[in-house]
C-alpha cells in the first residue's frame, strides 16, 4: 500500500507542477477574449476548417436546442463556474485508480462541462491526458469571466465538432436536414445533440440504430428535467424513430456549404510572409473575418464574374478585413485578384481630384466645362448629363470626366503628389489620374476610399489578430494597427458626403439598399475592360472588380452595373432585420446564480490569479479525495489509538 500512495503522491505532484506550467503558457486576458471573439483559421492535425464563436448569437437558436445541450451535455451550466468541482475531483480520482492499476497515465474519465467543451474546441489541440484537462479546467472560469452564460452557449453550439468534419449545429442541420438551425424541430435537435461527443459513430444515415438510440436518450433526459413533457417526448422519439429508419431525415433544401475561408488565409498568409515569420505546422489564425460577409463576398464574386474573373473585399473603416473574395471559383482558380493583382480603378479615382478640391479654397464653388480638353473629343463623356458647366459635385455623381481633366490641368503635380499620399503609384500624366492611370488592387482601393469613413486617416488593412499554437500559447501577435493622416477630418466628412450624390441620383444608383445608406463610385477603365465598385457603409468599406487577366472588352459590362448591384444586394442581407428568427429564451436563473455577474465583474482584470486559484483549488481537492479514498491510514490509526489507550489503561491498573 505504502507503493501506491508514493504513486499517487508521484502522480499528483506532476498533474500539480503541469497545471502551473500550463497556466503560464495559457492564453489569457485580452489575447483569450481575442480568441472567443475571432473568427480563427485553425489547422489541427493535418484538418484545415474555421471556426466563428460569434456566427449566430444566443437568440438565433431555438429553445429545444439549447435545452437538449443542457440536458444532455451540462445540466448545471447555469450554475457552475466553469467546471464541477465534485465531478472534477472524481472523475481525476476515478483516472488515477486506472493510472495506478494499469501503470500508464491516461485520462479516461471525462467530466467536462460546456464551458470546458468550448476552450478544449478553439484553443487545445485533440491530445488527450492531463496536460490538456488541466488546460481545460484553467481556462473554464476565465472564459465565464468574459462572457455571459448565453454567449458562451452561443460560442459551444457555434463551433461544436460535428460528423463528416463539420463545426457546428447550423452545419450539422444544413447536412442531415437541410434547414437552417433556427428551423430545428425537437427530435432534431435531440438528434444532433444526441450524437456528441462521438458524431461518427453514430451518424443517423450509418449506424441507425446507435443514432437513435443517443437521441432518444437526450429525449428522455429533457423529461427527466421537465423540460418537455412526457407526451412530447414520446411524438418526437415517435417522428425519430420513423425519420431515421425510413430514411426521410432531409426535410429541407439547404445543402450544407463550407464556407470559404481560403481566399483570407492566404491573405493572412501573405502579411506574416511579408513580416518573414514562419507559421507553425499546427496553428490557429485569430482574425477579423466576418462569416456572413465572407460567404456573401464569395457568392457575389461567383455571380458577376459571368465568362470573366472577379474579386471582392469588405473591410471596417479602420483597416479590420471582414471578407475576402479574389477569383470565382477558388477551387478551379486560387490566385487571389483581391490582393495580388493592379489594374485600372477607372472613375473611382476621382476621389483625389475631389480631395485636392477640397484642400484648394474656392474650387468647390466653381463651375466647369465639359466640352473636350483637346482636339479629337478627348476625353470622352458616359453620358447626355455631362454638358455646359457643372459643379465637380455633379460630375462626381454622374461620372463626368471633362471637368475633373480641365481640374486636373490645373492641379498638376499636385494632384500627382496627392496620389502617392494614399501610397499609390501615379501616372505619368496628372491628367489620367481622374480616367483610371491609377492602378492598384481592390483591397488597396477599398483602403483608400476608407480613409473618408475614418475621420481622414487611411488605416493599414489587417487580417491577423494573432497565431495560436497547439497549446493555445500565443504565437505570433498582430502588431500593425497604424494609420496614415490623408485628409482633415473636415473634409472628410464633406466629401463622404459628396459621394453620396453617385448612388443617390447618379451612376451608381444601382448599389443602392434598402436598408442602409450606402455612399460610393463607380469605375469603368478604356474600352470596359475593369467594372468597379467601391462603396461605405456605416460598418464597412467594400469594392467589386470584374475583368479578365488578359485585359480585354467586355460586352455590357460597367461599374454600374453587376458590382454596383452585387454591393447592393450584400448591404440588403447584411442589414434586413431578421423578423422571422426563433427567439430562444435562457433558462431562468434563480436569484442564487445572481452572484456570477458579480463574479465576472470582478474578475475581469484578475483572470491569471483566478488561474492559479483554480489550479491550486483543483490540486487541494485531488489530494483530498485520494486521501479520502484511502480507508487503511485512518483505520490504522485508530487501531494506534485503541491500542495505545488499553497500555494506558494497563499502567494505570498496574500503578494502583
Amino acid at each position: 500500500m505504502r507503493r501506491v500512495l508514493v504513486l499517487v503522491a508521484l502522480v499528483l505532484a506532476i498533474a500539480c507542477w503541469g497545471a502551473w506550467a500550463t497556466l503560464r503558457s495559457l492564453p489569457s486576458g485580452a489575447t483569450l477574449r481575442a480568441a472567443m471573439e475571432s473568427c480563427q483559421i485553425a489547422k489541427v492535425a493535418g484538418r484545415e476548417y474555421a471556426l466563428c464563436p460569434h456566427a449566430r448569437p444566443f437568440e438565433q437558436f431555438p429553445k429545444h436546442v439549447v435545452q437538449a445541450a443542457l440536458a444532455s451535455e451540462d445540466r448545471s451550466f447555469y450554475s457552475h463556474i466553469g467546471f464541477q468541482p465534485l465531478a472534477v475531483a472524481g472523475a481525476m480520482a476515478r483516472n488515477v485508480l486506472r493510472t495506478v492499476t494499469e501503470g500508464q497515465v491516461v485520462v479516461r474519465q471525462g467530466g467536462s462541462t460546456i464551458t470546458q467543451q468550448f476552450a478544449r474546441t478553439i484553443l487545445l489541440d485533440e491530445r488527450s491526458g492531463f496536460a490538456r484537462k488541466f488546460s481545460e479546467l484553467l481556462l473554464a472560469p476565465q472564459i465565464e469571466a468574459i462572457w455571459t452564460k448565453n454567449q458562451i452557449m452561443a460560442g459551444y453550439l457555434n463551433v461544436v465538432p460535428h460528423a463528416h468534419g463539420l463545426n457546428g449545429l447550423d452545419a450539422a442541420a444544413r447536412y442531415f436536414f437541410g434547414v437552417d438551425v433556427t428551423e430545428v424541430n425537437l427530435p432534431e435537435a435531440a438528434l444532433l445533440i444526441g450524437m456528441l461527443p462521438a458524431p461518427n459513430l453514430r451518424d443517423p444515415v450509418l449506424q441507425p440504430d446507435q443514432a437513435f438510440d443517443a437521441g432518444a436518450r437526450v429525449l428522455v433526459r429533457m423529461q427527466e428535467q421537465k423540460m418537455i413533457s412526457l407526451a412530447a417526448m414520446k411524438r418526437a422519439s415517435s417522428e425519430l424513430h420513423t425519420r431515421i429508419f425510413d430514411r426521410r431525415l432531409k426535410r429541407g433544401t439547404r445543402d450544407y456549404e463550407r464556407l470559404e475561408f481560403r481566399p483570407y488565409r492566404d491573405f493572412v498568409m501573405d502579411e506574416l510572409a511579408q513580416r518573414k515569420i514562419a507559421v507553425p505546422d499546427d496553428y490557429r489564425l485569430l482574425t477579423n473575418m466576418d462569416p456572413r460577409l465572407q460567404a456573401m463576398a464569395v457568392d457575389e464574386t461567383a455571380n458577376i464574374a459571368g465568362d470573366h474573373q472577379a474579386a471582392g473585399v469588405f473591410l471596417r473603416p479602420s483597416g479590420e478585413l471582414l471578407a475576402i473574395s479574389g477569383s470565382r471559383d477558388y477551387v478551379e482558380n486560387s490566385f487571389n485578384r483581391a490582393f495580388k493583382m493592379a489594374r485600372s480603378i477607372g472613375s473611382t479615382g476621382k476621389i483625389f481630384p475631389m480631395l485636392a478640391a477640397h484642400e484648394k479654397a474656392g474650387t468647390l464653388d466653381r463651375k466647369f466645362p465639359t466640352r473636350p480638353l483637346r482636339d479629337g473629343q478627348w476625353p470622352a463623356e458616359p453620358n447626355k448629363r455631362c454638358s455646359g458647366n457643372v459643379s465637380l459635385q455633379v460630375a462626381l455623381a454622374q461620372s463626368c470626366n471633362r471637368p475633373f481633366t480641365w481640374l486636373a490641368q490645373e492641379l498638376g503635380p499636385q494632384l500627382t503628389t496627392i496620389v502617392k499620399r494614399f501610397g499609390l503609384n501615379a501616372p505619368d500624366s496628372p491628367l489620367l489620374v481622374p480616367l483610371g492611370g491609377v492602378e492598384t488592387s481592390p483591397v488597396l482601393l477599398a483602403r483608400t476610399y476608407a480613409a473618408m469613413a475614418n475621420g481622414g486617416q487611411m488605416p493599414k488593412v489587417r487580417g491577423l489578430v494573432a497565431v495560436l499554437g497547439r497549446t493555445g500559447k500565443v504565437e505570433v501577435a498582430a502588431n500593425d494597427n497604424t494609420t496614415v493622416p490623408v485628409m482633415t477630418p473636415a473634409i472628410a466628412k464633406a466629401m463622404l458626403a459628396d459621394f453620396r450624390g453617385p448612388v443617390e441620383n447618379g451612376t451608381a444608383r444601382a448599389s443602392r439598399s434598402r436598408y442602409a445608406m450606402v455612399y460610393g463610385k463607380t469605375g469603368t477603365s478604356t474600352s470596359s475592360k475593369d467594372a468597379l465598385f467601391v462603396g461605405i457603409t456605416q460598418d464597412y468599406v467594400g469594392a467589386f472588380w470584374v475583368g479578365d487577366d488578359t485585359p480585354q472588352r467586355m460586352t455590357g459590362m460597367f461599374g454600374g452595373g453587376e458590382p454596383a448591384k452585387a454591393f447592393a444586394r450584400v448591404a440588403d442581407a447584411y442589414y434586413l432585420p431578421r423578423a422571422n428568427v426563433k427567439l430562444a429564451s435562457a433558462p431562468k436563473v434563480t436569484a442564487e446564480h445572481d452572484i456570477f455577474a458579480e463574479l465576472r465583474t470582478l474578475a475581469q482584470s484578475h483572470l491569471e490569479i483566478l488561474g492559479l486559484a483554480t489550479a491550486l483549488l483543483l490540486s487541494g481537492m485531488l489530494l483530498r479525495m485520494f486521501f479520502r479514498l484511502n480507508p487503511r491510514p485512518r483505520k490504522a490509526r485508530i487501531a494506534l489509538q485503541q491500542q495505545l489507550a488499553r497500555e494506558r489503561a494497563l499502567r494505570e491498573q498496574l500503578a494502583r
